[in-house]
Order: structure tokens, then sequence, then C-alpha cells
């Protein structure tokens, strides 16, 4: 797979490969109910072995459907999202960020994957639940 683009899971950050679970209606939507119903959608066991991929903007996404700036808002829960991903044993290189996890994946293994971002600086993990870092300390 190489220089990916278009519709492969957003179409302004394109990826290899995707295990995501959509948010419908943000952060006050079904989702972020852990007493509802509907909590939200479900991919279980999905795997990603053995791939390999060059010249993209993200190696690879296990994650509730969120801007980055949203994505903190997910509360700590296992009541809906994307359970037991597998991304193992693949190499992606050149890559703006790495794979792209928040709190909507639960339980996803990450084993032996190489991840080769264009700026040597950016982790090949890229937690979206985090707060970003900022540049006046740690």
């Amino acid at each position: 797979m190489e220089q990916m683009g278009g519709l492969a899971v957003e179409s302004a950050r394109p990826a290899f490969y995707f295990d995501s679970c959509g948010a419908a209606g943000g952060p006050e939507g079904p989702l972020f109910q852990p007493d509802s119903d509907v909590a939200g959608w479900y991919a279980v066991g999905n795997v990603a072995r053995a791939n390999r991929g060059a010249d993209s903007p993200t190696a690879a996404f296990a994650h509730a459907r969120l801007s980055d700036a949203q994505s903190p808002q997910l509360p700590e829960q296992e009541q809906a999202g994307v359970v037991m991903s597998v991304l193992e044993k693949n190499r992606f290189t050149n890559v703006e960020r790495g794979i792209v996890i928040n709190r909507g994946a639960v339980w996803p293994l990450l084993r032996e994957n190489v991840v080769e971002t264009v700026e040597p600086s950016t982790p090949g993990v890229f937690d979206q639940s985090q707060p970003p870092a900022t540049s006046n300390g740690p």
C-alpha cells in the first residue's frame, strides 16, 4: 500500500487500516452514555497483521471517530467502542501520524509494529484521548 489518499478513512487523513466506531451525536451522543440501551457501535476482534505501507498521512486508526479536540471528552468506559483490535507485525513508513487510538478502543493489542514517521519526534502511537503536550514544560 503506497500513497494512500481519498476516502480511505477520513478524506482529510487517509490511512492504511482503520477499525473504528461511529460516535453519533458527538460528546452528548449514545456512545458516551454508559446506561443507554444503544451505547454505541461495536467492532470486535478485527486483525491487521504483517502489512506494509508507505507515504500516507496516518498509519492506522483504532478509535471512536472524533476530532482530536473532542476525543479527550470520551469518558473511561467499556460500554461501547472498538473491542480487541489487533495490529501486529505491520510496517508503516514515511507516515505523518502513526497508529491513532483513543478511549473508544477497548483492549487494543498493538504488538511488534514498526512505525517510521516523517518527523522523527512524532510518536509511533498517537493517543488521541490525552491532551496535547505543550511546549511550555513537561
